[in-house]
C-alpha cells in the first residue's frame, strides 16, 4: 500500500525523501513478486483455516498480482486497408555480448524495419555478421561501457541522426532518428536510462527521465515529425512514476494496447531468469501511430530480452 500511495514525483530529492522515493520505486516495480509471495501465505492461511489471515493476506495478493494479470488477454490489432507497416525492434546487447546466432534468428523471425540497440561497443559488429547487407543505413555511437548505442535501417535516415540530442547534461547517447514511412515523417528515440543501482544512479535516473519527458513534450508540440516511437531501456516498469511522465507527454504503451502477457524483458541471466521477470523494457508510440503488435522476442544471450512493435498510421492521424 505504501508503494501505492507514497507520492514519487522526478523532481530532485535528497536525504530521507529520496531514500523513501527509492524504497516506494522498488515496492512498485516488485509488486507483483511481492503478491506472488503473499499467495502464498493465503494459501498457508487456508490450509491452517486461519481466516482472517487468509482475507488480508488474499486481498495483499490481489493488490500486487490483479493490475498485470489483465495483460494476459490477447490485443493484436488490424491494420487499415492499404496502410503500410513499419515494424521497429530493440535490444539490449549487454556490452555487446549477445550471442550472434540467437540474435540473428530473433532478427529473422521478428523481420524489422529498424533496430535500436543498446549497450552497443566498439566491438559489436563482429557480434552482427550480415546485418549490413540488410540494413544498410546505420548511425553508431559506440562506447566501451554500457550507454553505447546504434540505429540499423531498411529506409534512408531523412536527416542526420542525432546520437547526443538536447536531454538534459549528460553525455550518454539518446539517439534520435527521422525516417520516411508511408509519405510522412516519423521519429525514433532510442533510449537507455541508468539503473537504479544505488542512490546516486536512482538520482540521475530521475533526472534523465524527466529530461526525456521533456525533449518528448517539445518533440510532439513542435510538429517536426508527423509520429513519434520512444522505444528502449528504461530500467523502470510500467507502473513507474517514471513511465507515466514519460507517457504523459502524450504517448501510448504499446504491449497494453497490442501486446499479451506481463512481456517481462529482465533478468535472463544467472539464476534469477527462471524467476517471474519484470518489463524495463518499452516501446511508447504518439498518438498519430497506430501499435497493431507489440511482442517480446527470446532470449539472444543477453540479460534483457528484445522487444519489437508494428505499427502504422491511423487513418485520421493529422497530415
Amino acid at each position: 500500500m505504501f508503494g501505492y500511495v507514497w507520492p514519487v514525483t522526478l523532481e530532485p530529492a535528497s536525504g530521507s525523501r529520496l531514500i523513501t522515493d527509492l524504497l516506494a520505486f522498488m515496492l512498485v516495480t516488485f509488486r507483483f513478486h511481492i503478491g506472488l509471495g503473499v499467495l502464498i501465505v493465503a494459501v498457508g492461511a487456508l490450509a491452517t483455516r486461519r481466516w482472517r489471515l487468509l482475507a488480508l493476506g488474499a486481498s495483499v495478493a490481489a493488490l500486487g498480482l490483479a493490475p498485470e494479470l489483465w495483460l494476459l488477454r490477447p490485443r493484436e490489432r488490424s491494420a487499415a486497408s492499404h496502410s503500410p507497416e513499419l515494424v521497429v525492434m530493440s535490444v539490449n546487447m549487454l556490452y555487446s555480448r549477445a550471442d550472434p546466432a540467437k540474435l540473428r534468428a530473433e532478427i529473422d523471425r521478428i523481420e524489422p524495419d529498424v533496430i535500436l540497440f543498446q549497450e552497443y561497443t566498439v566491438t559489436a559488429e563482429q557480434v552482427l555478421p550480415g546485418l549490413l547487407a540488410d540494413f544498410p543505413h546505420i548511425a553508431q555511437a559506440a562506447r566501451d561501457d554500457a550507454f553505447g548505442q546504434a540505429v540499423y535501417s531498411k529506409l534512408p535516415f531523412e536527416e542526420r541522426v542525432s546520437n547526443y540530442p538536447s536531454i538534459g547534461s549528460w553525455i550518454i547517447p539518446q539517439q534520435y532518428a527521422v525516417l520516411a514511412f508511408g509519405d510522412r515523417r516519423i521519429g525514433l528515440l532510442n533510449v537507455h536510462v541508468v539503473p537504479p543501482v544505488s542512490l546516486e544512479y536512482y538520482t540521475d535516473q530521475r533526472a534523465q527521465t524527466a529530461a526525456i519527458a521533456r525533449y518528448v513534450t517539445d518533440l510532439l508540440r513542435s510538429g517536426k515529425e508527423d509520429g513519434l516511437i520512444v522505444m528502449g531501456d528504461f530500467n523502470a516498469t510500467p507502473q513507474s512514476s517514471h513511465l507515466a511522465a514519460v507517457r504523459s507527454a502524450g504517448l501510448v504503451d504499446a504491449h497494453q494496447v497490442a501486446g499479451r502477457g506481463r512481456g517481462s524483458t529482465w533478468p535472463r541471466t544467472g539464476m534469477l531468469r527462471y524467476a517471474p521477470g519484470i518489463r524495463l523494457d518499452h516501446a511508447l508510440v504518439g498518438v498519430a501511430l497506430e501499435p497493431l503488435h507489440a511482442v517480446v522476442g527470446d532470449d539472444i544471450g543477453s540479460d534483457h530480452r528484445p522487444i519489437a512493435v508494428r505499427v502504422s498510421w491511423k487513418p485520421n492521424a493529422n497530415r
